[in-house]
């Protein structure tokens, strides 16, 4: 069993360093092609951002994100879209808003959240202008009509 555990070891070790060293020349070529662009007169800022999403997983506790989502559609008006949702949260947590790929990924993961609330019948959506207006469903009726006593005959 130890050496089992031993070979296996040896096999990922090889295999970080071989990772590392294509990761290290794929660094390389990301920077020539930059200072390509650079010469060929573009500069920008989206440039140098990777194409991965903003990585979001762990920033809630369980069921964290339903729970702001209700509050914040339960303070809203009229509804408010996923995006909106998500800077109101962003706010409440002191995250930063001008961070636009942070911000998309929050809206993102925010979207799903009403999606699944949707399914479970707490949020409805209408149409908006710039998009989906999300608000919670109404609550049905309570029953006021008084259940008949059971007589013990």
């Amino acid at each position: 069993m130890v050496q089992g555990l031993l070979k296996l070891r040896a096999e990922m070790a090889g295999s970080v360093v071989h990772l590392e060293a294509q990761a290290a020349k794929l660094r390389a070529d990301l920077h020539h092609v930059d200072s390509t662009l650079r010469i060929a007169g573009y500069a920008s800022e989206e440039v140098a951002l990777p194409v991965r999403k903003a990585c979001t997983s762990g920033l809630f506790h369980r069921k964290e994100l339903s729970r702001l989502v209700v509050g914040f559609l339960r303070a809203s008006d009229g509804g408010m879209q996923a995006s909106e949702i998500a800077i109101a949260i962003s706010r409440d947590k002191g995250w930063e808003i001008g961070d636009k790929r942070f911000q998309l990924s929050l809206t993102d993961k925010v979207s799903r959240a009403l999606s699944k609330m949707k399914v479970q019948g707490r949020v409805m959506f209408s149409d908006g202008d710039a998009g989906y207006l999300w608000m919670l469903t109404p609550l049905p009726a309570a029953n006021t009509q008084p259940t008949p006593a059971k007589s013990d005959d």
